[in-house]
């Protein structure tokens, strides 16, 4: 009985990561275009910013089930996110860190992003 609460357990872990994944690889196309005052709605304020000429990068952290605004080592299950825009408007999303395990790369993103879906 043990084996088949444990067995129950671990498939609705892996399907909520595997959810998870799948968001933040759907994020990737579906918000290109939403405008920095959209992005800022529902992901919030950013760990860090920067601005050069016409592009402007917002990165967004998410670590070990907390949000990192920090710069300092990578801890496991981590990402950063960053969200590049030109002219206003977002042009690219790209994720880097620990974001998941084999069957889940891009899980910890997930959580950054999941506002920003639900628009």
């Amino acid at each position: 009985m043990k084996l088949v609460v444990l067995l129950a357990l671990s498939f609705l872990l892996f399907g909520c990561s595997n959810k998870r994944s799948s968001d933040a690889d759907k994020t990737r196309t579906d918000l290109i275009g939403m405008s920095k005052a959209d992005i800022l709605s529902c992901a919030g304020k950013p760990a860090q910013s920067s601005k050069s000429n016409n592009i402007e990068v917002l990165t967004y952290s998410y670590a070990a089930g907390q949000p990192r605004s920090d710069s300092g080592a990578v801890q496991q299950g981590q990402c950063s996110a960053s969200f590049v825009f030109q002219r206003g408007r977002l042009t690219r999303l790209n994720y880097t860190g620990r974001t998941g395990g084999l069957a889940t790369q891009g899980e910890q993103c997930g959580f950054i992003v999941a506002n920003c879906l639900k628009r």
